[in-house]
């Protein structure tokens, strides 16, 4: 029966009563959006890139990667994605995934001024690395998974920017705010007088 289908495999007929044929409800990934078809919610499968601290894509844009997989991976309205990333096959819901890092968005987690020594992307995102080997060696969460640094060196995962790297973000800030108020005020901040 309809019942036992939804017990088992997590769907159901919606016109259960009526006997007509009815559409099937999927697994709705509540607030998270496919960064290539911007679907929102995503239902059915989701596949969140395990390498980036927010990138997801639908069952159908994760076929079609697969399918015009090249290597700048451009498809239409797809964005640039390297395609040595590793996705995660997320089948439950948010809800069910929240527990585990991986899954979580973690592009709010800026280290500010800490740049990758592999891949030299400024303002390191999500989970960063910092080699307790090498004086000053910082990596972003996708070089570390790709193995971009000697993998026999001890780590510190830091999944949350340090004092430092906030108070280089609030100095930012500050400074941006004084630049706003005196462009406001007819004076550019940039110009040499």
């Amino acid at each position: 029966t309809a019942f036992k289908m939804k017990e088992q495999y997590g769907f159901g007929m919606a016109h259960q009563t009526s006997g007509k044929a009815g559409s099937f409800s999927e697994k709705t990934h509540g607030g998270v959006t496919c960064d290539a078809c911007h679907a929102c919610p995503i239902v059915g499968i989701r596949y969140r890139c395990s390498m980036c601290p927010d990138f997801d894509l639908c069952e159908i844009c994760i076929r079609d990667r697969e399918r015009y997989n090249d290597h700048s991976f451009r498809i239409a309205s797809i964005p640039i994605h390297d395609p040595s990333h590793l996705f995660l096959r997320l089948a439950k819901t948010d809800s069910a995934n929240a527990h585990y890092p991986v899954v979580v968005n973690r592009s709010n987690a800026i280290h500010y001024g800490v740049n990758c020594h592999v891949c030299s992307s400024t303002d390191i995102q999500g989970f960063r690395y910092h080699c307790q080997v090498c004086s000053n060696v910082d990596i972003c969460e996708a070089c570390e998974a790709k193995g971009g640094h000697d993998p026999s060196h001890t780590r510190l995962k830091l999944a949350v920017p340090t004092a430092e790297s906030k108070m280089l973000a609030d100095t930012r800030a500050e400074v941006d705010r004084l630049k706003q108020q005196l462009l406001s005020a007819g004076i550019d901040p940039g110009k040499p007088e």
